[in-house]
């Protein structure tokens, strides 16, 4: 049996006893074109100082998120520093910061593309929002197969700020919870732990504190009994937990998940994740890289490093093994050529298998089982089966 048939006959158990929780994060929404966390921090940045050195124009919804998108290749800042310098455009002459003025402008960038719509109450807005997003309807689907105190998902804990779950779930019995608050009976809770921003109710978000900032995280980890940390500890620590559309890079969760995994507690963790792909270099790129490593050579050798090798030398025999010289398969994209294009390729290719690998320990030493899949369009048979009778 594979890990993944492993693993979707635990949550199909799971699922039967209603001790099933789901996490979901930005890969649940983007389908709808809304922004992950880092767009929507440099989105945000960039309409603000654009209004303010262009005396109020602004780009339009493409072009913004479109320049956003090429600052998160080539910039080197750490998005945590962008948001910091957000507040200042949020603080008064007094210093105080404006926390409703912040939320309208989160607002108004993450759901920038149906703005318009939003204002003028466009009735078709919703299901329109929910169109081809394929993973949010099998997630919808999932939950809605809930017989509650029988069967199903005991809990949703979202870290995104949109209402896109709650949109899909319309007539379906749910608790969006954003802060301190007493559970409904026979409700479904959605645990909106990183904050609440519903499209087109302003008025609700302006209840919060949004978490947004580096700052605004370590508030949280520094105070254990935070309603949003305990929430996660105790969702992480009983049943079993389903995360979806997470890259699993968040800090603050797997600061969380290292709590749990030392805990002497039985906990059962999984995670869908896309398959890492090998990009094998083009010959342009092998060139420049063959290149590079001559003139390190050179370097070397005016340093006074002695060696046996040649400059056009890639790879040596480890002492005291006995072994051939591997021969490396032609990678897609490599059609004859130098030798050191197939050694170089050969070598970020075995790097890239043995990564995998490595990946499956990090995972394991978190308390988290990754179901590997190829396309986010399995996502969707991977929860019908959990919920098959």
């Amino acid at each position: 049996m594979g890990t993944n048939d492993a693993a979707i006959n635990e949550l199909k158990k799971a699922f039967s006893r209603q001790e099933l929780n789901l996490h979901l994060g930005a890969g649940v929404s983007v389908a709808s074109k809304l922004p992950t966390w880092d767009k929507l921090v440099l989105a945000m940045y960039f309409d603000l100082t654009s209004q303010q050195r262009m005396k109020g124009w602004r780009p339009f919804p493409n072009y913004l998120y479109a320049i956003a998108e090429w600052s998160l290749k080539n910039t080197h800042e750490p998005l945590e520093i962008t948001a910091r310098k957000l507040q200042k455009y949020f603080c008064g002459d007094d210093g105080r910061f404006d926390n409703a003025a912040f939320i309208d402008r989160l607002h108004d960038i993450l759901y920038l593309p149906y703005l318009e719509r939003i204002e003028y109450g466009d009735p078709q807005l919703p299901f329109e929002l929910l169109e081809r997003n394929n993973s949010l309807t099998a997630v919808s689907k999932l939950i809605k197969k809930t017989a509650w105190g029988h069967k199903g998902v005991r809990a949703v804990i979202t870290y995104n700020y949109d209402n896109l779950l709650e949109t899909a779930l319309e007539g379906f019995p749910s608790q969006s919870i954003y802060q301190e608050t007493s559970l409904i009976a026979d409700q479904l809770p959605i645990y909106h732990v990183h904050g609440y921003v519903p499209f087109g109710q302003k008025e609700i978000a302006h209840q919060q504190d949004i978490v947004f900032t580096e700052d605004q995280y370590h508030r949280i980890a520094r105070d254990p009994y935070h309603w949003s940390s305990l929430v996660q500890v105790q969702s992480i620590a009983g049943g079993a937990t389903l995360m979806i559309g997470l890259s699993m890079v968040d800090r603050n969760m797997r600061r969380i998940l290292d709590a749990v995994a030392s805990a002497p507690v039985a906990s059962r963790n999984y995670a869908i994740l896309l398959r890492p792909e090998f990009s094998s270099p083009g010959d342009d790129q092998l060139d420049l890289i063959h290149e590079k490593a001559k003139e390190y050579f050179s370097m070397f050798e005016q340093s006074g490093v002695k060696s046996a090798q040649g400059p056009e030398d890639i790879m040596r025999p480890a002492p005291n093994i006995k072994s051939d010289q591997p021969v490396f398969t032609p990678l897609a994209g490599i059609k004859g050529g130098p030798r050191y294009r197939f050694e170089i390729g050969g070598i970020m290719e075995q790097v890239h298998a043995l990564d995998i690998g490595l990946q499956e320990y990090i995972f394991e030493k978190l308390g988290v089982t990754p179901l590997w899949i190829d396309d986010f369009d399995e996502i969707p048979r991977i929860l019908q089966e959990i919920s098959s009778d």
